[in-house]
């Protein structure tokens, strides 16, 4: 189990804390095991910043590749139809040529 994996178990057992303490009415109890939650959200959130960061990068990149790709396939498109329109029309000028004769 990775370090990530290993504090948001304990993360979920500090919630599962908390409502037990909210249930059993302990103020004290409860304030202490918010700040362990609050300190461990903290840790897990600063631990992982870099790597976070780095998704985020690769996202913003991946989203840029695939406006790009669908920029050219948008334009790969309308050339087929522009294509298949003008073969439409050679075809029609084919056949009205072969009748004409």
């Amino acid at each position: 189990m990775s370090n990530t994996q290993h504090k948001i178990k304990q993360l979920f057992k500090l919630l599962e804390e908390l409502e037990q303490d909210l249930i059993a009415q302990d103020g004290k109890k409860f304030q202490m095991t918010e700040m362990r939650f609050s300190d461990g959200l903290k840790s897990l959130l600063d631990s992982n910043k870099h790597h976070l960061e780095d998704m985020l990068e690769d996202l913003i990149l991946l989203n840029k590749t695939i406006a790009i790709i669908q920029k050219k396939s948008e334009q790969s498109l309308t050339q087929l139809r522009e294509q298949t329109l003008q073969h439409k029309r050679n075809k029609n000028k084919i056949k009205a040529y072969g009748k004409n004769t």
